[in-house]
Order: structure tokens, then sequence, then C-alpha cells
């Protein structure tokens, strides 16, 4: 249920903050954003995909006419009209591509966004109702006491997070994640050993009674699968392939269910039930209940507890197996990204926990929990910046280094919070938590472009009156360029009332609208926590990691 404000600057039309609002975990959280600099037309707020807002707002000077402008930061901006519509294509200031975004008469709001990462429309009251009443568990109601100020009060300066400050350009900076927050280290959970199911450390499990009967399946699946991911869609070979994986599909399903059904049925029945420290069956066969894998261990203490509603507790690890487990060793992936996530959003398990399954003390070692956070958090929202790779036709570097720097800025150094990287350019993902980012800087070309001119497009008044022009004039041109974006040539001035020709000429010499350019090398070194470690590691002072550099 988000809610996001705009706010504008009415008198220079520009947009100043944006505040959201957005319910976690039942709380209503509040977030701002703050601009002080409103005098460009470009403007960082409205073109970052740091904030909710989901859509990119065109620069000030998109009019309702075909015009072509370049901005006080060279960028470029050209909107191409039609009947009751404008089209707006400009550049990103975070990312650096181009954004492409609709205008239409009547509409508070652009119709529809395109850029390279995010497709975006504007949907009519009416479709929000009737999606809204499709998805009834997504209607919290919101408290009514909003505390704006306080959303305010600890807003976040979009002007240091996202421009070059002076403390960067003098050599750089190093910071981290908020102390007590850095994301743990734990175990990669690798998808073709199986361990949330089968256990860890060669431990004895309930669900190794079904291993037999489904690595022939999976394993005969993997290999089907990384052969149609070679063969072309449509080719006799690849359709037979791939009704012979529907077929393995419906043979595992039906095989896990079986297997699952019966353990549910026979902890009912009595006929599997916990003795002592032990899961017994009347077959003579039992498990030390605290030896069970992690998901073994949690689908019993489900099982007892009630909690699913008469849905079988044990279809947690049947899930696990039908969806990642990878016994042919064909497929690289694994939890990482489910790690990445749980490491950032939850403190690390350092104590076993115990608890009560149907009167037996059971203990959840560390390790256990570790594994059932990541299991936990395979499927959390994410918001990406850039796009996956897919192969040799895809643009590898979508992500500029602009880009890069502002967001490592915005969320380590700015925030103090974590985030995540993929840190291999391959189809290949590996996440890894970032916990620090240091980085160095160093000036290499100095100042060029035009030396020792007053750029009319971003000089304050004082700085026009000091080359010449009186203070009713340097009033006129700052004032001319806030209502109408900036001067595309010098000669521009000549059309100011009270600027004129003779004056111009007095001072043309000392005036330029390009913008001056100064060039740095960066090196960053972006610090990891890592998923290379065993389930039962505990970090000390600093987790365990790695840093990579990036220059």
């Amino acid at each position: 249920d988000p809610v996001v404000y705009l706010v504008f600057r009415e008198d220079r039309d520009r947009l100043a903050g944006l505040v959201t609002f957005v319910n976690v975990d039942g709380t209503r959280q509040e977030i701002a954003y703050s601009l002080g600099n409103t005098d460009t037309s470009y403007n960082a707020l409205s073109q970052s995909q740091l904030t909710m807002a989901p859509a990119f707002l065109a620069p000030f000077g998109a009019r309702w006419s075909d015009v072509q402008l370049t901005l006080e930061n060279g960028s470029l901006l050209e909107t191409v009209s039609g009947d009751g519509y404008t089209d707006a294509l400009f550049e990103d200031e975070l990312g650096g591509g181009l954004v492409a975004t609709r205008y239409e008469d009547g509409q508070p709001w652009p119709t529809w966004t395109v850029t390279d990462n995010l497709e975006a429309r504007l949907v009519s009251e009416s479709e929000v109702a009737r999606l809204r009443e499709a998805r009834p568990w997504a209607l919290p109601t919101p408290p009514e006491d909003f505390d704006y100020k306080a959303a305010l009060a600890t807003s976040i300066d979009l002007d240091d997070a996202v421009t070059l400050d002076g403390e960067t350009m003098d050599g750089g900076w190093d910071a981290g994640v908020y102390d007590g927050y850095e994301p743990w280290a734990g175990s990669w959970w690798r998808q073709s050993e199986g361990a949330l199911v089968f256990g860890y450390d060669d431990r004895s499990t309930l669900s190794d009674r079904i291993k037999g009967d489904v690595d022939p399946i999976k394993t005969e699946m993997d290999e089907l699968s990384s052969a149609l991911r070679e063969l072309e869609q449509g080719t006799t070979e690849h359709d037979e392939k791939s009704a012979r994986y529907g077929e393995l599909q419906d043979e595992l399903v039906t095989t896990l269910v079986g297997f699952y059904d019966g353990v549910q049925a026979d902890l009912d029945g009595g006929a599997l039930r916990i003795e002592g420290t032990s899961l017994v069956h009347d077959e003579g066969w039992s498990y030390d209940l605290d030896e069970l894998s992690p998901l073994d261990k949690m689908a019993l203490y489900e099982h007892f507890s009630g909690n699913l509603e008469g849905n079988n507790a044990w279809y947690l690890p049947a899930w696990e197996l039908l969806n990642h487990y990878s016994p042919a060793g064909g497929s690289w992936w694994g939890h990482c990204n489910g790690w990445a996530a749980a490491a950032i959003l939850t403190d690390e398990p350092r104590d076993d926990v115990g608890a009560a399954i149907d009167g037996t003390d059971v203990t959840f070692t560390h390790a256990d929990l570790k594994g059932l956070y990541t299991e936990s958090h395979y499927s959390t929202y994410s918001h990406f910046y850039g796009a996956r790779y897919n192969g040799e036709d895809d643009d590898i570097s979508d992500l500029s280094p602009k880009a890069f720097h502002q967001i490592v800025s915005f969320y380590v150094r700015e925030q103090g919070v974590a985030l995540v990287f993929d840190t291999t350019a391959g189809d290949a993902v590996w996440n890894y938590p970032v916990r620090g980012v240091t980085m160095t800087v160093s000036e290499t070309g100095g100042q060029t472009g035009p030396s020792g001119l007053v750029n009319v497009n971003t000089a304050d008044a004082d700085a026009l009156e000091e080359v010449g022009f009186w203070p009713g004039q340097a009033k006129k041109i700052v004032d001319h360029r806030l209502e109408f974006g900036p001067f595309q040539n010098v000669d521009d001035l000549e059309e100011l009332r009270g600027v004129g020709r003779s004056k111009l000429n007095e001072v043309r010499d000392l005036l330029t609208v390009s913008s001056s350019q100064r060039t740095f090398d960066v090196v960053a070194d972006v610090h990891f926590t890592t998923d290379g470690v065993t389930e039962t590691w505990l970090d000390g002072d600093v987790p365990e990691g790695f840093t990579n550099s990036y220059a």
C-alpha cells in the first residue's frame, strides 16, 4: 500500500522533495528525500531509481512542443509532440542511459516510461481497484497518525548522495554499514548437495529415505535441462526432450507427494512417533531428533504446531527437492540470493534454540537457523539496478561507472546500509552483500573546457554582476533560465528585455554556456561478506569476506 508525495517548488516548477510511505511487516515506514539545489533543469531526484517513485519525471524544460535542449550539465533533452501528447527523451541522471516518457493532456503523471531497466505505465483508478479486489491480503489498513515531520526530519539529502562532493574529489572516502548491522557470513547451501533437506556434516535424517528414488529422476531432468538450453525451440529434438522433461517432472511430483503424504499419515496414525529423543517407526527404523536436517526438523515442528491448518508441513522439504535439488551437478545456482537477503535483514544466529515438538525438547542449531533463514528469504523482493546478463548478444555494461558511484554512495555512505552485488561479469549470478566501500579518487585532468569563463546557466546573480551586468540584468538572466530552462548559446541573452546587444557585446568574451569538466581516476574497493564458509561458521568482530576492486 505505498503512497508517494511529490513536493514541488511552485515558483520554479521544480521537484524539491519526495516522501514515501509503505507498510513493512505491519509497520508504516516513512522515508523522505530532498534536494537543496532546485536552480537547475536536470533533477537527479526525479530521475533516480533510488526512490519508490515508479517513473521518471522529465527535466524542467519539457514543453508541449518540439524542442531540443542542452541542459546545464551538458545532457540532452528532446521533446516530440503529437495530438494531445508530448514524448520527452532525455538522459538518466543516475544510470546514464536514455529515458523515454510520455505526457498526455489532463494527466498528472507520465502515462508511460521506458528505460534500460524500467517499464512503467499509468493505470486508472478503476484498474487499481480491480487489482486490489483480487489481492485482499495486500490491503493493510494504514494508520491515521502519520508523523510527517518525523519523516522530513530523517530525510536523505540526495545532493550529497548523487554529486561529486569536495571530500570525494579530494581523495575519496571510506564508509561501511552501521555497527551491528553488518551482513553475516554463511554457507552457500549448494542445491546439488540438498543439505537443507538431507542435512550437513553427514548427519542422518528422515528425507534420506527418499533420496534413492529422487536422484535418478532429478539427474535425468538436470541433463535434459542442460540439453534444452542448447537446442532451438520448435525442433523435433527440442520437443521430444521437452516432453520427456514434463513426464519426469510429473513422476517426481508423484514420488514426493506419495512419500511425504505417507510421513504425515504415519505421524497422524501413530506408526511414526517421538520416543525419548528419537523419531521412531513401527518398521524398526529411527532418527535422532537433534540430528535431523534443517527442513526435516522444521517440517516436524510445523506438523505438531498445527500452524499450517491442515496442509502437509512435509511439503517444505518436498518443495526444496522439486525446485532446487540438482544431484547431476549440471546446475550452477544455489541459495546465494536467499543467504544475501537473510544476512542483511536478520541478525546472525549465534546460539542454538530449543523448541518443544510434541512435548520433547529439540535443538535447532545456529547452523539450522542460518539454513532456514536462507530458505525463507529465497524470494525476498529486491530492487534491481542494471539488468541480468543473458549471453553474448546482451549488453554487459548496462550499469555505468557514474551509476555505480552514486548507488554505493547513497546506500553505504549516506544511509549506512548493505546492498547486494552480482560480482561476476557473466551469465551466472553470484550474489554477495556489501559491508563497506573504500573509494580512492585522484584528479587527472584538472579543469577542462572554457577556463575562467562564467557559465550563464549556472552562475548566480553576484557572479553575473562581477562580469559586468547591472543588478537588474543579472536578475533577469537568472529568472529567465529558472522559468524557461537553460540558454542554448550566449546570443540568447540578446532576446532578454533590458540586456540587449550592446551590453552583451561588452561581456561576451567572458561568458559561456558550456559546462566545465574535471576528470578523475577512481578505484572502489568493495568489501563483501562471503558465503564460502561452513554451515556451522560464526563470525568474529568482522564478518568473513573478501574485497573486489573496481576501477
